[in-house]
């Protein structure tokens, strides 16, 4: 939403920004469109708090306690598959006392964090109904121009980890095989 073309209209307006981009001599290689809707754009957003010393600014999965709990017993639940008693019982006490170092942390920092006026619901809300209205099909039209095959599409609700995996091997198995009539998948172990 904060990058080019922009929605502040001070030097320039949203019409001239795009026309600017369609008449660059210099045409991007690649677009990608992160797509993520509106619901969970504005609650990821709102969830932002920024440190009031350092001005770096935490997503809620970094700072919220229950939210971190929450990943925990989720990640907890998908490792047990599969393993021994004795390597589970080592993960689990691991695990434990990295749980606790980060709740320290994150107790440590909660008092410093504040949110930023821009983060509140409401106003992101406001400006996901703007970014719609003036930039959302100027920009598809721009994307409907540029040559399809460098065009990448990516679910703004998948972990960074795997955001660009899906794209990776869709490019990968139109590109080069392992070995004959074998395409790039992800294994069953979640590696490549």
């Amino acid at each position: 939403i904060t990058e080019i073309p922009s929605l502040s209209q001070d030097a320039m307006t949203t019409l001239q920004q795009i026309e600017l981009i369609k008449n660059l001599n210099l045409k991007p290689d690649v677009i990608i469109n992160i797509k993520c809707p509106d619901y969970d754009l504005c609650q990821r957003i709102s969830g932002q708090r920024q440190h009031n010393n350092t001005g770096y600014i935490y997503s809620r999965d970094q700072w919220d306690p229950e939210v971190i709990e929450n990943h925990r017993k989720k990640k907890k639940e998908a490792q047990k598959d599969g393993k021994g008693e004795e390597e589970e019982e080592e993960e689990e006490q691991e695990e434990e006392e990295a749980f606790i170092a980060e709740m320290q942390m994150v107790a440590e920092i909660l008092h410093h964090l504040v949110q930023r006026p821009e983060d509140y619901l409401e106003n992101v809300e406001n400006i996901v109904k703007l970014y719609k209205e003036t930039i959302l099909q100027n920009l598809e039209e721009v994307m409907a121009e540029h040559n399809p095959q460098y065009l990448i599409e990516l679910n703004g609700n998948k972990p960074a980890e795997e955001l660009f995996m899906d794209e990776l091997f869709r490019t990968l198995t139109s590109y080069k095989l392992i070995a004959p009539r074998y395409r790039w998948q992800r294994s069953k172990w979640g590696r490549t």
